[in-house]
Order: structure tokens, then sequence, then C-alpha cells
């Protein structure tokens, strides 16, 4: 199996240097340097091997001279991929040393390709070579075409499948299913020696007393393409060790340094010009080096969890390839010019400086940023007259975004909150989101002076959407949203809260708000909360359409008119709480709610007797607050037939005498009473008379 998953990846290999190869950079630099015969040569003789690759990978199990002959392809292959990565990398630095000299453009350009093109003329005629004599021993070896090859054995002539070429994917996920054998190799022991001399991918979990051992042996492989030394965060990389190996190991295209102990990247790292995946996560290291910003070729860079670094270098921007950049979460500012790295596609974070948003422009240019960004340092934006609609209006690729107004001053004056409202209402993101989140004072919460909800088309991907202490928030919220599942709204006093078409509402909040229509409610709804809201229209019918509801939470006097809570159709619900009912005893059945595990009973000013054998037996958590009329509990046989009743809680009821002691479940672990004067003086720990009733429970707390 390992045999054919490197058959498979070295079809891919060649697939992706003949896509290389036949680039117009490559074609154009190989055909003013007067190479492109040369060039021609080697494809056609590389397409020739390429031709009996899928017989050479089913013979290799029976005929021991074709497993060598694949294993010096392969060995080929990264010979020709390391030099096409050289020439790629130094040809841009050629021709901006040949612009920088003060003579014709035309000799500028010219010297500029013979400078590029020379010094790779001689290794290209040793990789022809090398492939003509692997292309003469498929025929001593009798290797036949693929396709006639798969039909002797029936095998499918589907396509391979291309293996992809950004490190944006975890890197050592790809080699470790695409090589096998010599090429690549795990030790999780700590043994370093016997290391086959054509091995280029490495994984290892050094313990602190064999790290040395690392330039021994390791350092001996001039081909290295992947080095991943993942630590326990106890071992240290020393400088030295660092400097050898970045000196030596000049093919890296992978290097994991993931909780290596370092406290300092020294400036050798600058050698890897070929690295593309850079993981740095889990050390101790402070700054960054200068010479970074030389790896040119650099896709990915992870820094997470680096404590203690908290700024990057200067010319950061000159890492034009980079496509996946984790920062770490104390990082205190963006480094300048980053909206230069055109191909970001990954950045979870983006901190702003500047009063006037100035710095909010680079975040503009980066329209391949995906998934989940974090815009922090909203708060010091005083004047934001750079502040554009355009900065996240054209990531399409974003789904999920915060903005954070952190930064700004603790005193809070008109023009603070406004300029603050106005960058909020400027950063209007992409239709494409499906979650907004603001934080910080300055955001949704308590923006006092926000009027007006600007984007009344709607996000049709959005999923998450809270509103908090907007009181002059006025109108309706955006009529499209199709994919919202959780909408909370809280204090909004002019908001008009008319809630339809609301298929996939999961979770609906709606805390003190002026007017409330419900016109319907989602049979996908799980949790349902009104609660303090001066008006409703709303007819407890709908619930009857929500089969799935977990948690419901209603405040009775948000109701126009009174309800009636029978619904013996939802065996779902897990928790009830019912708060502001004005009658003598509640106007439902409890016990048609047979998998109730939490009832809460909140603010009932008229209920005198509680229904104790009505309430259903799965019952895990009881609640009963603020009944100032409450007197006892009503059934003699009290609470024993709750028997997974674990928490009792009984709070500011004056006027409740007693427990029932004789029937409390063996089950209840914790009993809590606050501001009630009467159970206090009989049940409290000193001198209550019947203290002793209550003994058994394991946690007792009055008015603590």
């Amino acid at each position: 199996m390992a045999e054919l998953v490197a058959g498979a990846f070295l079809s891919s290999f060649f697939q992706v240097f003949f896509d290389r190869l036949g680039s117009s950079n490559f074609t154009d630099y190989f055909r003013r340097g007067k190479l492109d015969k040369l060039v021609e040569e080697l494809e056609s003789t590389l397409e020739s091997i390429n031709q009996v690759l899928d017989d050479a990978e089913i013979k290799q199990y029976q005929i021991r001279n074709v497993k060598k002959w694949l294993g010096d392809v392969k060995h080929a292959m990264y010979e020709a991929d390391q030099l096409l990565d050289e020439i790629a990398t130094d040809a841009p630095l050629k021709k901006m040393r040949a612009e920088s000299q003060p003579s014709t453009s035309s000799n500028n350009y010219f010297s500029y390709v013979s400078a590029f093109i020379n010094p790779f003329e001689s290794r290209i005629k040793e990789l022809l070579k090398n492939l003509k004599h692997l292309d003469e021993q498929k025929d001593v070896l009798e290797l036949k075409n693929g396709s006639l090859a798969r039909n002797e054995v029936g095998v499918s002539s589907k396509p391979l499948e291309r293996l992809p070429t950004s490190y944006l994917v975890d890197a050592s996920r790809i080699y470790a299913k695409s090589v096998s054998g010599e090429f690549c190799m795990r030790m999780d022991e700590d043994k370093v020696e016997g290391i086959p001399e054509r091995t280029r991918h490495i994984w290892w979990s050094p313990q602190s007393n064999f790290v040395d051992k690392l330039q021994e042996s390791i350092c001996e492989l001039k081909g290295l393409r992947s080095l991943s030394l993942e630590g326990d965060r106890s071992i240290l990389i020393s400088n030295t060790v660092q400097r050898d190996m970045f000196s030596r190991l000049k093919h890296l295209r992978m290097l994991s340094l993931y909780g290596c102990g370092l406290s300092e990247l020294v400036d050798e790292i600058s050698n890897l010009k070929l690295l593309r995946y850079l993981d740095l996560s889990y050390n101790k290291i402070s700054s960054l080096p200068d010479t970074i910003c030389m790896l040119y070729n650099l896709q990915t860079l992870l820094l997470q969890n680096c404590g203690k670094l908290t700024e990057l270098p200067s010319n950061f921007f000159k890492l034009f390839n980079l496509r996946h950049l984790e920062l770490p979460y104390f990082i205190n500012k963006m480094p300048k010019n980053i909206g230069s790295l055109s191909n970001l596609q990954k950045l979870a974070y983006f901190i702003v400086e500047e009063q006037n948003g100035s710095d909010l422009k680079e975040l503009e240019k980066l329209n391949h940023v995906r998934g989940t960004i974090q815009i922090k340092g909203l708060g010091k934006v005083i004047d934001p007259t750079d502040v554009t609609t355009r900065i996240l209006k054209d990531k399409k690729y974003l789904e999920e975004i915060e903005m954070t107004f952190d930064g700004g001053r603790e005193d809070m004056d008109g023009s603070t909150v406004e300029s603050n409202v106005s960058v909020s209402e400027a950063l209007q993101p992409n239709s494409n989101l499906k979650m907004l989140t603001i934080r910080d004072y300055r955001g949704f919460d308590r923006m006092k002076n926000w009027e007006e909800w600007l984007c009344i088309e709607g996000f049709p991907l959005l999923k998450e959407l809270s509103i908090t202490d907007c009181p002059k928030l006025k109108r309706a919220l955006p009529q499209h949203l199709p994919s919202l599942q959780i909408l909370r709204i809280c204090d909004c006093k002019m908001l008009d809260v008319s809630i339809s078409n609301c298929d996939n509402i999961i979770v609906l909040d709606i805390w003190k708000c002026d007017r409330v229509l419900i016109n319907e409610l989602s049979s996908s709804l799980k949790r349902f909360t009104l609660w303090g809201n001066q008006y409703v229209e709303f007819s407890m019918d709908h619930l009857i359409n929500c089969p799935i509801l977990e948690v419901l939470m209603l405040d009775c006097k948000d109701f126009v008119e009174c309800f009636s809570l029978n619904l013996s159709c939802h065996n779902s619900l897990l928790r009830l709480s019912i708060i502001g009912c004005r009658s003598s005893s509640l106007p439902f059945s409890l016990h048609l709610f047979t998998n109730l595990k939490w009832l809460d009973i909140h603010d009932c000013p008229e209920l005198e007797s509680f229904p104790m054998g009505d309430l259903p037996s799965n019952l895990n958590i009881l609640g009963i607050s603020k009944c100032p009329k409450l007197i006892a509990f009503r059934e003699e046989s009290g609470l024993l037939h709750l028997k997974s009743l674990v928490r009792l809680s009984i709070y500011n009821c004056p006027s409740l005498e007693s427990l029932p002691e004789e029937s409390l479940p063996n089950s209840l672990k914790h009993l809590f009473i606050r501001d009630c004067p009467l159970l206090k003086e009989k049940y409290k720990e000193e001198g209550g008379e019947r203290r002793h009733t209550i003994s058994h429970i394991p946690e007792v707390l009055i008015d603590w």
C-alpha cells in the first residue's frame, strides 16, 4: 500500500513539474538564454519516463530492479524540482539588481538573463544525462506504456488526484500520505543513526539529552526537504545547533520547530531560501530576525502561542508569497505595508493603530483573506476619515468577522461614540458573511446613538446576530436573513422586533424591547426567551409548531393577553422558566412536560400555594423566587416522587413558613435559601429548631 501511495505521489510530482516547466516565467527565461532546445529535450525524456510509471508501480512488487528504478526516478525528480526552485528564487533577485544598474534597459535585461541562466546550464545538462540513463533502463526492464499496463491487469485508468501544492494545508500530512520507504522517516525513539542518504522527509520528537545528535546525523542529509522537530517544550535547541542546521540544510521546504524551547531565532534562517512552511509555535522568542524577510518562497508562517512576541519585522511585507499567517494573541501592531501580501488567505487578527483608521487601508488590499478574522483596536479610531466601505465589502471569502472596539479612551463623550458608530457603519461586510460579532462598548453593545440599520437588504449567509443596548436603533431588522440560526436582541427600546420567515432559527432571545411581533416560529427552534418586554403580540399556538423545543423562558407580563400553557406535545422540553404570572395558581399543568429537568418560577406576586404533586418526576433542579404570598407547599406527599431532584432554591419568599421536611427526596444534594426570614429562623445552622430535619442534605446555604 505504501508503494502505491508513493507511486501516486510520483505521478503527481511529474504533472506539477510539467506545469512549472511550461509556465511563461520559465519558458521566457530559457528562451532568452538560448537553452530552449535543451529544455525541450528534458521535457521529452521526462514524458517518456512518465508513460511507464503506471506499469512500474504494478511490477515493483515482483521485480526488485523495477522498485530500485522507481527509487532512482524519485531521486532524480527531487533534484529536478530542486533546480526549478533555485531558478525561480534566484531569477527575481537578479532581475531587480539588473534593473537598478545605471545603463540602458535592454542591456540591463540581457545581462540579467545571462546572469540568471549560465549558473544553471551545467546542472540542467547533468540532470538530462541522468534522466536519459533512466529512460534507457526502462526499455531493459520492459516497462510498458501506462494505459497498456493497466488494461492488462484490469486497473482503472482514472487519472490520479493531483496533490495540492499550496502550504496552506498541513504540510506534514501531505508528506506522510505521499512518500514512503527510504524517502520518508518517522523517528519516535531517540535514535537518529542509520538514516538513508536519500531521505527527504523526517519527523522526530527529540528528548532534551538527544538534541546534539541533530548535528551528527540529520544535518548530513543535504537533500532533506521536510524536518519536523516537535518538542515537549522542555528541550532547548541552541543557537549553535540552529546555525549548523540552517547553514547545511539549504534545500528544506518545510521546517517545524514546534515547542522546541527557542528563545531566539538566529539570522542564518535566511539561508533556507526555498522554505515554504515554517512553524515556530509554542516557543519563547520575543522577536524575529530581519533576515526572516528574505524567505521569499515562504507560504505558511505559524507563530501560535509565542507569548513574548509582540511585533513583526518592519520588512515583513517582502514575504510576498505568504498565504497563511498565524499570529500570537499578544501581537500589538501590524507590520508596515502588510497590504502588500496580496496572496494572504489566512489572517486571524488585524490590529488597528492609527486614530484616523489609515492602517485599515492595508486590510482593504487583502481581498483573498478567508475564514475568520478579528479586527482589534477599532476604539482607537477618533477621526474615521480613511475608513471606507470597501475595506470588508470585497472580502467575499470571509465567513466570520469579529470587530473589537478596544483601545479607546475610558471617558466617553458624544464625539467618541459617534466616531465609533461611523466606523461600524463604514465597515460593511460582504453579504456572504455567516457570523458577525461586535465587542467592547462601542459595538452593538451600548451604542447609544445608533439610529438605523444601514444594510437593510440583509445578509443571506449570516448565521448569528446579537444586538445589545442600542436604545436609538429604530425601524426593523434586515429582512433577508434566510440562514439565520441565532438571534439575540436586548434593550433596544425603539426597535420593531418583527419575526417572520425564520425557518432556520434555533435560538431566539428577546429581552427588554418595547414592541415585539412574532408571526411564526421555526420548527427548528430549540431555545425561546421573551423577558421584560413592554408589548408582545404572540400566540402560544405557535409553540405547537416547535416539536424539538428544549428551553422555554416566558415573562407573562409581556403578553397583550393572558395565556394558558397547555402543551402536552412538548416532551422535548428540558428547561422551563415562568416569570410574572398574576394568578393565585399556575395556569397550566406541569406534569405534561414529562422530560423536564429544570423548572424556575419567578416573580409571581399572587401565587399562594405550590402544587408539588403536579411536578414532573424527572426534575433535577427546582427554583422558586420572588413569590411574596407563597405560604406553603400544598401536597403532603411533597417532593418524594422527585427521585432525581438534586438542587432546590427558594429566594425572596417572605411568607413561606416551612419546607416539606418529611418528603424531601434522598437525591437532594443542594438546598439554597435566601431572603426568606421565616425559613431562616426555623432552619438556621445555629439554633434552628427544625435544622435536624435537613441535616442529611450535603450542602445547605441560608442567606450566605
